[in-house]
């Protein structure tokens, strides 16, 4: 397999990194505000804004690191779609670059094993939905 970058679709693979990160960031907002609906619920008032920190630091990682691998994949296969020819590398492509910009904000707030597992599903995901998208 030849590896040709003028049969990338730039911006199908820039809209498939999009699609990554909103899809990544956006489940851990979501996850992070359910559980602070559910405390408020529990709490029939203002939830403790302790223990929605203490859970943001616990589980957040995990589920942007395994929603980044979805992310990816959704957008790999949107990107491998749209390009007739190539589509491999065209979702590969959008995984690198996910990856790419996953690992350079996890160097940023403090390396962790979810930075390496981030960058793995990443890598997979865009591999997948190119792979997907080929057929």
């Amino acid at each position: 397999m030849s590896f040709n970058l003028s049969n990338i679709k730039w911006g199908w693979v820039v809209l498939g990194v999009v699609i990554a990160l909103v899809i990544a960031f956006g489940s851990s907002i979501c996850v992070v505000t359910g559980y602070a609906t559910y405390l408020s619920f529990a709490a029939r008032g203002a939830p403790d804004t302790d223990m929605i920190n203490a859970f943001a630091d616990q589980n957040a990682g995990g589920v942007s690191s395994i929603f980044i691998g979805v992310g990816t994949l959704l957008g790999g296969l949107l990107a491998g779609r749209k390009a007739k020819e190539d589509a491999l590398q065209n979702g590969l492509m959008v995984g690198v670059l996910t990856a790419v910009i996953d690992l350079a904000l996890s160097l940023f707030s403090g390396f962790s094993l979810w930075g390496i597992v981030s960058l793995l599903f990443a890598l997979g995901g865009g591999w997948l939905g190119g792979k997907l998208s080929s057929r």
